[in-house]
């Protein structure tokens, strides 16, 4: 009986050891991680005037830095390359919840694509999975069926087999982020030599995803709680400016909200060098829009 008590003891000694080393992986994977934002996110410390949220459009866009100097308010970029607008509403929450409400919150919008069942635009959960360790972070993992419950009490079960090996090159980003959290993209690319403006882009409402719709609509609400300015912002692509989607997206979301339209009659936005490809702008043509923006935003104060 003592040599089975024994034995017990050494196993939960030895358990608990292997959860704590568990829980050492997960915060050193965090600490290799180039985009730290959302860390900085949940400890409280990026309280600003301004933030943007989006996707790559809204990552390499708006120069956050730019907008600031121009505005005298200090900015942030939150957006997150590949994310959907249901990730960009639960950074907004987690956001609200660790920070004051700011002044203003400009969401760029994908057109035709924000609302639509788009498979290159989803949840990050690569960007959750490093912080995992936060037992809020891992709580919205176990929501959305990433994590099992069980790793509400132990920390081995919320490490993935990519965070077993320590490679910090493999966590570097192609385009580094600047102070401010914009990842701006280079004047050259090999891409926007070829690039032809396309006249046409289709667009369907027939595949519109609710979830997507709730979302949108979840960040009106918060921003209309917490008296927040929300500015719906349309940046220039390498293509014909799709009205229709502009239109049934304005009459849906006019509640609330202002919109930023980017002036179709600038003959810039037409030019292939200020694209780094047909949906981004490259820093040359960031430079070209954050101004616009700037102005857009004084204009409405």
């Amino acid at each position: 009986m003592r040599r089975f008590l024994l034995h017990s003891i050494i196993l939960l000694i030895a358990f608990f050891v292997f959860d704590k080393a568990a829980y050492f992986i997960l915060s050193g994977y965090a600490k290799i991680q180039e985009d730290n934002r959302l860390e900085l996110l949940l400890n409280g410390e990026l309280q600003h005037d301004i933030i943007v949220l989006g996707s790559s459009r809204g990552a390499s866009n708006i120069d956050a830095f730019q907008l600031e100097k121009h505005l005298q308010k200090t900015t942030y970029n939150l957006s997150y390359r590949g994310s959907d607008v249901r990730f960009q509403e639960l950074i907004f929450r987690k956001y609200l919840e660790h920070h004051s409400a700011p002044e203003k919150v400009l969401l760029v919008v994908d057109n035709p694509y924000a609302i639509l069942k788009e498979s290159t635009l989803g949840m990050r959960y690569d960007r959750l999975y490093p912080l995992a360790h936060y037992n809020e972070v891992n709580s919205i993992l176990i929501e959305k069926n990433q994590h099992s419950w069980v790793s509400s009490f132990l920390y081995f079960l919320r490490v993935h087999p990519n965070q077993l090996v320590f490679n910090k090159e493999k966590q570097k980003s192609k385009f580094p982020f600047n102070a401010r959290g914009s990842q701006l993209l280079p004047d050259k690319s090999t891409s926007s030599n070829n690039l032809t403006f396309e006249t046409t882009v289709n667009y369907s409402n027939k595949n519109i995803d609710p979830a997507k719709v709730d979302s949108f609509k979840e960040i009106q609400k918060l921003c209309l709680k917490n008296d927040i300015q929300l500015y719906f912002v349309f940046s220039p692509d390498y293509y014909q400016f799709n009205e229709r989607f502009y239109n049934e997206f304005k009459t849906e979301f006019n509640s609330n909200a202002n919109f930023i339209k980017y002036s179709i009659q600038n003959t810039e936005y037409k030019n292939a060098s200020n694209f780094y490809d047909i949906s981004h702008l490259n820093h040359r043509g960031t430079r070209i829009f954050t101004q616009e923006v700037a102005e857009s935003l004084l204009k409405t104060n």
